[in-house]
């Protein structure tokens, strides 16, 4: 189990965005344009509060190069 979440990789990948949602589509959390490895985290907290136990959704755009990579996935919070 990790306290934190966050993206970790070669230092020649540039995250372009990187979003956080609950199940109803509120943004709980946004990154934008910083390179790896980094100490962009997230933390579990949203306006202060800890979220409650629930699986939430991801949405990475990352640029390597000229290529951009889109990732898509969940993450799950447990207390």
């Amino acid at each position: 189990i990790n306290d934190v979440w966050g993206i970790y990789g070669d230092p020649l990948v540039t995250i372009e965005n990187i979003s956080i949602f609950d199940r109803l589509g509120t943004l709980l959390y946004k990154g934008e344009d910083f390179n790896l490895p980094n100490e962009n985290i997230w933390d579990g907290y949203y306006r202060g509060k800890l979220l409650n136990p629930q699986v939430l959704v991801f949405d990475i755009e990352a640029r390597v190069g000229d290529c951009i990579i889109k990732r898509k996935g969940d993450i799950t919070i447990v207390n």
